[in-house]
Protein backbone atom coordinates (compact mmCIF):
# COMPACT_ATOMS: atom_id res chain seq x y z
CA UNK A 1 0.00 0.00 0.00
CA UNK A 2 1.43 3.37 -1.06
CA UNK A 3 0.47 6.94 -0.23
CA UNK A 4 2.08 10.13 -1.54
CA UNK A 5 1.75 13.74 -2.68
CA UNK A 6 2.37 15.13 -6.19
CA UNK A 7 2.77 18.83 -7.17
CA UNK A 8 3.29 20.66 -10.48
CA UNK A 9 2.52 24.19 -11.66
CA UNK A 10 0.98 22.83 -14.87
CA UNK A 11 -1.12 20.20 -13.17
CA UNK A 12 -1.11 16.56 -14.27
CA UNK A 13 -2.04 14.63 -17.38
CA UNK A 14 -1.46 11.05 -16.24
CA UNK A 15 0.26 8.84 -13.66
CA UNK A 16 1.50 5.26 -13.61
CA UNK A 17 3.08 2.61 -11.40
CA UNK A 18 5.88 0.54 -12.98
CA UNK A 19 7.54 -2.66 -11.85
CA UNK A 20 9.69 -5.45 -13.26
CA UNK A 21 11.39 -8.61 -12.03
CA UNK A 22 15.14 -8.10 -11.81
CA UNK A 23 15.91 -11.47 -10.24
CA UNK A 24 13.90 -14.63 -10.80
CA UNK A 25 14.20 -18.26 -9.80
CA UNK A 26 16.13 -20.62 -12.06
CA UNK A 27 13.28 -23.13 -12.02
CA UNK A 28 10.71 -20.52 -13.11
CA UNK A 29 12.37 -17.74 -15.15
CA UNK A 30 10.07 -14.76 -15.73
CA UNK A 31 9.65 -12.01 -18.24
CA UNK A 32 11.78 -9.09 -17.03
CA UNK A 33 10.00 -6.42 -19.11
CA UNK A 34 8.56 -3.40 -17.28
CA UNK A 35 4.87 -3.79 -16.39
CA UNK A 36 2.82 -0.60 -16.11
CA UNK A 37 -0.33 -0.01 -14.10
CA UNK A 38 -2.13 3.27 -14.99
CA UNK A 39 -3.30 5.29 -11.97
CA UNK A 40 -6.11 7.83 -11.80
CA UNK A 41 -5.09 11.45 -11.23
CA UNK A 42 -7.05 14.69 -10.81
CA UNK A 43 -6.23 16.81 -13.89
CA UNK A 44 -7.92 19.96 -12.57
CA UNK A 45 -5.49 20.63 -9.68
CA UNK A 46 -1.76 21.24 -9.39
CA UNK A 47 -1.40 19.34 -6.11
CA UNK A 48 -2.94 16.01 -5.28
CA UNK A 49 -2.62 13.09 -2.91
CA UNK A 50 -2.47 9.59 -4.40
CA UNK A 51 -3.02 6.10 -3.02
CA UNK A 52 -2.08 2.79 -4.60
CA UNK A 53 -2.61 -0.76 -3.40
CA UNK A 54 -0.23 -3.23 -5.05
CA UNK A 55 -1.63 -6.77 -5.15
CA UNK A 56 1.62 -8.73 -4.86
CA UNK A 57 -0.18 -12.03 -4.19
CA UNK A 58 -1.28 -12.14 -7.82
CA UNK A 59 2.39 -12.11 -8.86
CA UNK A 60 3.03 -15.45 -7.12
CA UNK A 61 6.45 -14.23 -5.98
CA UNK A 62 8.87 -17.06 -5.23
CA UNK A 63 11.57 -17.09 -2.54
CA UNK A 64 14.68 -15.10 -3.45
CA UNK A 65 13.06 -13.12 -6.28
CA UNK A 66 13.54 -9.35 -6.53
CA UNK A 67 11.28 -6.68 -8.04
CA UNK A 68 12.15 -3.10 -8.95
CA UNK A 69 9.28 -0.58 -8.77
CA UNK A 70 8.67 3.17 -9.07
CA UNK A 71 5.98 5.78 -9.80
CA UNK A 72 5.91 8.15 -12.79
CA UNK A 73 3.76 11.24 -13.32
CA UNK A 74 3.35 13.51 -16.39
CA UNK A 75 2.61 17.24 -16.17
CA UNK A 76 -0.07 18.99 -18.21
CA UNK A 77 2.12 21.46 -20.15
CA UNK A 78 0.09 22.29 -23.24
CA UNK A 79 2.86 24.42 -24.82
CA UNK A 80 5.93 22.17 -24.95
CA UNK A 81 4.10 18.93 -24.25
CA UNK A 82 3.83 16.76 -21.13
CA UNK A 83 7.06 15.98 -19.31
CA UNK A 84 7.43 13.14 -16.85
CA UNK A 85 9.06 12.78 -13.46
CA UNK A 86 9.60 9.53 -11.61
CA UNK A 87 10.33 8.50 -8.09
CA UNK A 88 13.53 6.79 -7.08
CA UNK A 89 13.46 3.08 -7.90
CA UNK A 90 12.85 0.80 -4.93
CA UNK A 91 13.66 -2.91 -4.66
CA UNK A 92 11.45 -5.51 -3.05
CA UNK A 93 13.46 -8.59 -2.06
CA UNK A 94 11.54 -11.75 -1.25
CA UNK A 95 13.32 -13.74 1.46
CA UNK A 96 15.24 -16.78 0.27
CA UNK A 97 14.22 -20.32 1.21
CA UNK A 98 17.13 -20.45 3.66
CA UNK A 99 16.00 -17.20 5.32
CA UNK A 100 12.38 -18.39 5.48
CA UNK A 101 13.44 -21.73 6.96
CA UNK A 102 15.57 -19.99 9.59
CA UNK A 103 12.66 -17.70 10.50
CA UNK A 104 10.25 -20.65 10.68
CA UNK A 105 12.62 -22.51 13.01
CA UNK A 106 12.87 -19.49 15.34
CA UNK A 107 9.08 -19.17 15.36
CA UNK A 108 8.72 -22.88 16.14
CA UNK A 109 11.20 -22.62 19.03
CA UNK A 110 9.26 -19.67 20.44
CA UNK A 111 5.92 -21.50 20.11
CA UNK A 112 7.30 -24.56 21.94
CA UNK A 113 8.72 -22.37 24.68
CA UNK A 114 5.42 -20.48 25.07
CA UNK A 115 3.45 -23.73 25.20
CA UNK A 116 5.73 -25.09 27.91
CA UNK A 117 5.35 -21.86 29.93
CA UNK A 118 1.57 -22.06 29.62
CA UNK A 119 1.61 -25.68 30.81
CA UNK A 120 3.66 -24.71 33.87
CA UNK A 121 1.35 -21.77 34.56
CA UNK A 122 -1.68 -24.06 34.36
CA UNK A 123 -0.07 -26.53 36.80
CA UNK A 124 0.71 -23.71 39.24
CA UNK A 125 -2.87 -22.47 39.07
CA UNK A 126 -4.19 -25.95 39.83
CA UNK A 127 -1.88 -26.23 42.84
CA UNK A 128 -2.90 -22.78 44.15
CA UNK A 129 -6.58 -23.57 43.62
CA UNK A 130 -6.26 -26.85 45.54
CA UNK A 131 -4.65 -25.00 48.45
CA UNK A 132 -7.36 -22.33 48.41
CA UNK A 133 -10.11 -24.96 48.27
CA UNK A 134 -8.70 -26.62 51.41
CA UNK A 135 -8.55 -23.26 53.18
CA UNK A 136 -12.17 -22.51 52.32
CA UNK A 137 -13.26 -25.83 53.86
CA UNK A 138 -11.84 -24.70 57.20
CA UNK A 139 -13.47 -21.24 57.05
CA UNK A 140 -17.00 -20.43 58.07
CA UNK A 141 -17.08 -17.23 56.08
CA UNK A 142 -15.19 -15.70 53.17
CA UNK A 143 -12.82 -13.09 54.61
CA UNK A 144 -10.67 -10.36 53.11
CA UNK A 145 -7.59 -12.59 52.90
CA UNK A 146 -9.42 -15.35 51.00
CA UNK A 147 -11.04 -12.80 48.72
CA UNK A 148 -7.61 -11.34 47.93
CA UNK A 149 -6.23 -14.82 47.09
CA UNK A 150 -9.15 -15.47 44.73
CA UNK A 151 -8.57 -12.14 43.01
CA UNK A 152 -4.90 -13.05 42.56
CA UNK A 153 -5.89 -16.40 41.09
CA UNK A 154 -8.30 -14.72 38.69
CA UNK A 155 -5.53 -12.33 37.59
CA UNK A 156 -3.24 -15.31 36.93
CA UNK A 157 -6.03 -17.05 35.04
CA UNK A 158 -6.57 -13.96 32.87
CA UNK A 159 -2.84 -13.82 32.18
CA UNK A 160 -2.91 -17.47 31.13
CA UNK A 161 -5.87 -16.71 28.87
CA UNK A 162 -3.86 -13.92 27.19
CA UNK A 163 -0.93 -16.26 26.69
CA UNK A 164 -3.14 -18.89 25.07
CA UNK A 165 -4.83 -16.34 22.79
CA UNK A 166 -1.41 -15.05 21.73
CA UNK A 167 -0.34 -18.62 20.98
CA UNK A 168 -3.37 -19.03 18.70
CA UNK A 169 -2.56 -15.84 16.79
CA UNK A 170 1.12 -16.71 16.42
CA UNK A 171 0.27 -20.18 15.13
CA UNK A 172 -2.10 -18.74 12.51
CA UNK A 173 0.48 -16.17 11.40
CA UNK A 174 3.26 -18.78 11.19
CA UNK A 175 1.06 -21.12 9.14
CA UNK A 176 0.12 -18.29 6.81
CA UNK A 177 3.79 -17.38 6.24
CA UNK A 178 4.89 -20.99 5.76
CA UNK A 179 2.09 -21.70 3.27
CA UNK A 180 3.61 -19.05 1.01
CA UNK A 181 6.70 -21.18 0.34
CA UNK A 182 6.14 -24.66 1.80
CA UNK A 183 4.34 -27.22 -0.33
CA UNK A 184 3.30 -29.83 2.23
CA UNK A 185 2.12 -33.30 1.34
CA UNK A 186 -1.37 -34.46 2.35
CA UNK A 187 -0.18 -36.10 5.59
CA UNK A 188 1.54 -32.92 6.80
CA UNK A 189 -1.47 -30.81 5.80
CA UNK A 190 -3.73 -33.09 7.88
CA UNK A 191 -1.44 -32.74 10.91
CA UNK A 192 -1.34 -28.97 10.53
CA UNK A 193 -5.13 -28.97 10.42
CA UNK A 194 -5.29 -31.11 13.59
CA UNK A 195 -2.84 -28.77 15.30
CA UNK A 196 -4.85 -25.71 14.34
CA UNK A 197 -8.00 -27.35 15.73
CA UNK A 198 -6.20 -28.01 19.02
CA UNK A 199 -5.04 -24.40 19.23
CA UNK A 200 -8.58 -23.17 18.56
CA UNK A 201 -10.02 -25.36 21.33
CA UNK A 202 -7.63 -24.08 23.99
CA UNK A 203 -9.24 -21.95 26.69
CA UNK A 204 -12.89 -22.93 26.33
CA UNK A 205 -15.81 -20.55 26.65
CA UNK A 206 -16.97 -22.51 29.72
CA UNK A 207 -13.77 -21.57 31.54
CA UNK A 208 -14.16 -17.92 30.60
CA UNK A 209 -17.75 -18.00 31.84
CA UNK A 210 -16.61 -19.55 35.15
CA UNK A 211 -14.14 -16.70 35.61
CA UNK A 212 -16.86 -14.11 35.05
CA UNK A 213 -19.21 -15.83 37.50
CA UNK A 214 -16.51 -16.16 40.15
CA UNK A 215 -15.77 -12.43 39.91
CA UNK A 216 -19.46 -11.68 40.53
CA UNK A 217 -19.64 -14.05 43.52
CA UNK A 218 -16.75 -12.33 45.26
CA UNK A 219 -19.04 -9.38 45.95
CA UNK A 220 -21.66 -11.69 47.51
CA UNK A 221 -19.06 -13.34 49.82
CA UNK A 222 -20.80 -16.75 49.52
CA UNK A 223 -18.08 -19.17 50.64
CA UNK A 224 -19.72 -22.43 49.43
CA UNK A 225 -20.52 -21.12 45.96
CA UNK A 226 -17.05 -19.63 45.61
CA UNK A 227 -15.46 -22.94 46.64
CA UNK A 228 -17.54 -24.82 44.04
CA UNK A 229 -16.42 -22.37 41.37
CA UNK A 230 -12.76 -22.68 42.39
CA UNK A 231 -13.02 -26.49 42.22
CA UNK A 232 -14.60 -26.30 38.75
CA UNK A 233 -11.89 -23.93 37.54
CA UNK A 234 -9.26 -26.31 38.87
CA UNK A 235 -10.76 -29.16 36.82
CA UNK A 236 -10.95 -26.95 33.74
CA UNK A 237 -7.30 -26.02 34.21
CA UNK A 238 -6.44 -29.71 34.39
CA UNK A 239 -8.21 -30.18 31.04
CA UNK A 240 -6.36 -27.15 29.67
CA UNK A 241 -3.04 -28.63 30.79
CA UNK A 242 -3.84 -31.87 28.94
CA UNK A 243 -4.82 -29.93 25.82
CA UNK A 244 -1.61 -27.88 25.98
CA UNK A 245 0.45 -31.07 26.43
CA UNK A 246 -1.23 -32.71 23.45
CA UNK A 247 -0.78 -29.56 21.36
CA UNK A 248 2.92 -29.39 22.24
CA UNK A 249 3.49 -33.06 21.37
CA UNK A 250 1.71 -32.75 18.02
CA UNK A 251 3.64 -29.54 17.31
CA UNK A 252 6.94 -31.36 17.95
CA UNK A 253 5.86 -34.29 15.75
CA UNK A 254 4.96 -31.94 12.91
CA UNK A 255 8.25 -30.08 13.27
CA UNK A 256 10.27 -33.33 13.06
CA UNK A 257 8.31 -34.53 10.01
CA UNK A 258 8.80 -31.19 8.25
CA UNK A 259 12.55 -31.32 8.92
CA UNK A 260 12.76 -34.88 7.58
CA UNK A 261 10.82 -33.86 4.46
CA UNK A 262 13.12 -30.87 3.91
CA UNK A 263 16.24 -33.01 4.46
CA UNK A 264 15.01 -35.54 1.87
CA UNK A 265 14.26 -32.70 -0.55
CA UNK A 266 17.76 -31.27 -0.07
CA UNK A 267 19.33 -34.70 -0.64
CA UNK A 268 17.24 -35.10 -3.78
CA UNK A 269 18.37 -31.68 -5.05
CA UNK A 270 21.98 -32.56 -4.20
CA UNK A 271 21.66 -35.88 -6.05
CA UNK A 272 20.28 -34.11 -9.12
CA UNK A 273 23.10 -31.57 -8.96
CA UNK A 274 25.70 -34.33 -8.65
CA UNK A 275 24.13 -36.15 -11.60
CA UNK A 276 24.41 -32.96 -13.65
CA UNK A 277 28.10 -32.70 -12.75
CA UNK A 278 28.62 -36.39 -13.59
CA UNK A 279 26.95 -36.00 -16.99
CA UNK A 280 29.06 -32.91 -17.67
CA UNK A 281 32.24 -34.81 -16.70
CA UNK A 282 31.30 -37.72 -18.99
CA UNK A 283 30.61 -35.34 -21.87
CA UNK A 284 33.96 -33.62 -21.26
CA UNK A 285 35.72 -36.99 -21.17
CA UNK A 286 34.02 -38.04 -24.45
CA UNK A 287 35.05 -34.79 -26.10
CA UNK A 288 38.65 -35.24 -24.99
CA UNK A 289 38.59 -38.87 -26.13
CA UNK A 290 37.32 -37.85 -29.57
CA UNK A 291 40.06 -35.19 -29.75
CA UNK A 292 42.67 -37.79 -28.75
CA UNK A 293 41.38 -40.27 -31.36
CA UNK A 294 41.52 -37.56 -33.99
CA UNK A 295 45.09 -36.69 -32.97
CA UNK A 296 46.13 -40.38 -33.13
CA UNK A 297 44.58 -40.67 -36.60
CA UNK A 298 46.47 -37.55 -37.74
CA UNK A 299 49.75 -39.01 -36.46
CA UNK A 300 48.99 -42.32 -38.16
CA UNK A 301 48.29 -40.57 -41.49
CA UNK A 302 51.49 -38.53 -41.24
CA UNK A 303 53.50 -41.71 -40.53
CA UNK A 304 52.02 -43.45 -43.55
CA UNK A 305 52.82 -40.49 -45.76
CA UNK A 306 56.39 -40.44 -44.37
CA UNK A 307 57.05 -44.11 -45.10
CA UNK A 308 55.54 -43.85 -48.56
CA UNK A 309 57.78 -40.93 -49.39
CA UNK A 310 60.87 -43.00 -48.33
CA UNK A 311 59.86 -46.13 -50.23
CA UNK A 312 58.55 -44.07 -53.14
CA UNK A 313 55.38 -46.10 -53.23
CA UNK A 314 51.85 -45.19 -54.03
CA UNK A 315 49.23 -44.99 -51.27
CA UNK A 316 47.72 -48.35 -50.45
Amino acid sequence: YFKGMIRDDYGFSKMAFHYRFIKTSEENPRNTNVITEPLSVNKSVNQDQFFHSWNMQSLMIEPGEEIEYYFEVWDNDGVTGPKSSRTQSMIFKAPTLAELAEKAEKNADKTKSDLEKSIQQSKKLQKDMSALSRELLEKKNLGYEEKKKIEDLLDQQKELEKQVEQLKKENQMNNSRENEYRKDNEELRDKKSQLEDLFNKLMSEEMKQLMRELEKMLDQLNKDQVKDMVDKMKLDNKDLEKQLDRTLELFKELEVEQKIKEAISKLDDLSKEQNKHLVAQIETFNTRLQTLESSIEDVHNRDNNFYRSILNTNPI
